[in-house]
C-alpha cells in the first residue's frame, strides 16, 4: 500500500463497480440515463432529442458545464428535480452486476489513516442507492455529489487542494480520463485510471 497517500478520491460508476462495457457510452447505466434525459428533452423542446442531448452532452465536455445544468438553464426545472427525473428510476441491483469494490478492502485503507472520498458526476439520489447496495457508504469520509459543484469535477480539486495543500498526499481514482484523471493530474495529484475495482487493488499494492 501507498503509505505516502493521505487522501484518495474515488469515482463512483466504472470505479467501486464495473460497468463491463468497451466504453462507458455504451454500459447499461448510460443507456438507461440517455433514455430518461431524452423523455425529459422531448417534453420541453420540438427539436429531435437525440440532437439536443447530443449538444448538451459536447458543452459539458468543452465547457464542464454539466448537462443537468443545461437542462436546469432551459427549462423551468429546478436542478434538484432534474435530477429526480433522471436517475429515480434507477435501480442498483439493475446496473452494479459485475465486479464490486470489496467492503474490506475500504476498511483496510481506513484503518491505515487514509481518508476516503467519494466524488460524483451524478446525483445523491443514485450515489446513496449504489454506495448502500455495495455496503460501502460507512467508509466515506465525505461524499460530494452533483448537487454541489456547477464547473465539473475540476471545481472540487481545486478546493480540495486548497484545504489539503500537498498534492503529493491526494490520488484521484476513476475510469473517465478527462473527469477524474486530467484535472487531477493539473493539480499535480496523483492518479490512477481504472476500469474497475481490481486496477484499484493493484495500485495500492
Amino acid at each position: 500500500m501507498k503509505s505516502r497517500i493521505e487522501l484518495a478520491i474515488f469515482d463512483l460508476d466504472g470505479t467501486l463497480y464495473e460497468l463491463w462495457a468497451p466504453t462507458f457510452g455504451a454500459s447499461e447505466l448510460w443507456k438507461r440515463v440517455k433514455m430518461h434525459h431524452l423523455d425529459l428533452i422531448s417534453d420541453f423542446s420540438n427539436i429531435h432529442p437525440e440532437i439536443v442531448f447530443a449538444w448538451l452532452c459536447d458543452r459539458e465536455k468543452k465547457e464542464s458545464v454539466p448537462v443537468s445544468v443545461s437542462i436546469w438553464e432551459l427549462t423551468n426545472k429546478t436542478r434538484q428535480e432534474v435530477f429526480e427525473l433522471i436517475w429515480w428510476k434507477l435501480k442498483p441491483e439493475e446496473i452494479i452486476l459485475y465486479e464490486k469494490i470489496k467492503p474490506e478492502f475500504l476498511w483496510e485503507l481506513k484503518q491505515s489513516w487514509m481518508n476516503i472520498l467519494l466524488l460524483t458526476a451524478w446525483p445523491v439520489v443514485w450515489a446513496d442507492k449504489a454506495l448502500e447496495y455495495l455496503q460501502i457508504k460507512s467508509f466515506f469520509d465525505a461524499i460530494i455529489t452533483a448537487e454541489m459543484y456547477l464547473h465539473g469535477k475540476w471545481e472540487v480539486f481545486d478546493r480540495l487542494l486548497r484545504e489539503w495543500r500537498n498534492p503529493n498526499t491526494i490520488v484521484s481514482i476513476g475510469d473517465q480520463e478527462h473527469s477524474d484523471i486530467t484535472p487531477a493530474q493539473s493539480l499535480g495529484m496523483n492518479t490512477c485510471l481504472v476500469t474497475g475495482p481490481k486496477d484499484i487493488y493493484s495500485f495500492f499494492i
